[in-house]
C-alpha cells in the first residue's frame, strides 16, 4: 500500500473491556467513528472492513456522511448484510455461537471435532477451542475467551441490524473458494444500501483466509489501484492533518 498510507486497526472493546460491549452495530460504529476522528478529525475518510467488520465499516460511512464528512473509499471484504433476521433471543444466541464455531472449526484439533461429532454442548466446544487457541497463540485462556465471547456477541448484533444507505462508492472483494455457485453476490446483497458506484473483485481463497499472507498479497494491489484514484485528495487530507 505504501508508507504514505498508514493503516489503523480497530479492536473490539469487548476483548479488554467486557462490560463495554456495544448493544448494537450502530453503537459500535459510533464508537469507532469517534476513535478514528481522534486521529483524523476531518475527511476524506478511507474505510475497510472484513466479514462483520464490513457491516461495521458501512455503518461508520453512513454516520460520517450524516455528519457532513466525505467518505472517499469504502471496501467491504467478503462482507454481507444479515438477511433472515430473527428476534427470539435464544435463537439469536444459538445462531451466533454456531457462526463463530463454523469459522473456527476448520483449524480446530481432533478433540474439538470429536466433541462436535458427539453433539456436545456448545459451551464445552467453545471452552476447548479457547484452550487450543490459547496454546497456539501463546496467550492466556482468559484473553482468548474474551475474543471468542466478543465474536459471539458481535455475531448476535449483526442479526438484528438493518443497514442504512451510503452515498459513497464501494469496492466489494469476494472470497470465492468454497463459495456455492448460486450464492448471492455481495453486489446484489448490498445494492439496496449503496447509492454510489460499485465495483467487485474476486480472490481465490476461503472467507477465513482473506487476510492471510497469500490472500493479502493479491488484495494489496487491488486496494492500491482503487485508492490510487483518490491519491490527490489523500495528499490534501494528509497536509491538512499534519498542519
Amino acid at each position: 500500500m505504501g508508507p504514505q498510507r498508514p493503516l489503523y486497526g480497530l479492536q473490539a472493546r469487548g476483548i479488554t473491556e467486557p462490560y463495554a460491549r456495544p448493544a448494537s452495530i450502530e453503537e459500535m460504529a459510533g464508537d469507532y467513528v469517534a476513535r478514528i476522528r481522534e486521529v483524523q478529525p476531518e475527511g476524506p475518510y478511507h474505510l475497510l472492513g472484513w466479514s462483520l467488520g464490513g457491516t461495521v465499516a458501512h455503518a461508520m460511512a453512513r454516520l460520517l456522511e450524516k455528519d457532513g464528512q466525505q467518505v472517499a473509499f469504502l471496501a467491504l471484504l467478503d462482507s454481507y448484510p444479515a438477511d433472515d433476521i430473527v428476534k427470539d433471543p435464544a435463537t439469536l444466541d444459538a445462531e451466533a455461537e454456531d457462526e463463530v464455531l463454523a469459522a473456527l472449526l476448520p483449524g480446530a484439533g481432533s478433540a474439538v471435532r470429536e466433541l462436535v461429532e458427539r453433539r456436545a454442548d456448545r459451551r464445552d466446544i467453545l471452552a476447548l477451542l479457547c484452550k487450543e487457541h490459547a496454546q497456539r497463540l501463546k496467550r492466556g485462556e482468559e484473553t482468548v475467551a474474551a475474543v471468542l465471547d466478543t465474536a459471539v456477541h458481535s455475531s448476535r448484533l449483526i442479526r438484528t441490524h438493518t443497514p442504512g444507505t451510503v452515498d459513497c462508492d464501494v469496492l466489494f472483494v469476494t472470497a470465492t473458494r468454497g463459495r456455492p455457485d448460486d450464492a448471492v453476490t455481495a453486489l446484489d446483497a448490498w445494492q439496496p444500501y449503496v447509492a454510489g458506484a460499485t465495483a467487485e473483485h474476486h480472490i481465490d481463497c476461503r472467507h477465513a483466509d482473506l487476510l492471510g499472507v497469500k490472500a493479502v498479497a493479491a488484495l494489496g494491489p487491488v486496494l492500491a489501484e482503487a485508492l490510487g484514484n483518490d491519491a490527490q485528495q489523500l495528499r490534501k487530507s494528509e497536509g491538512k492533518h499534519n498542519a
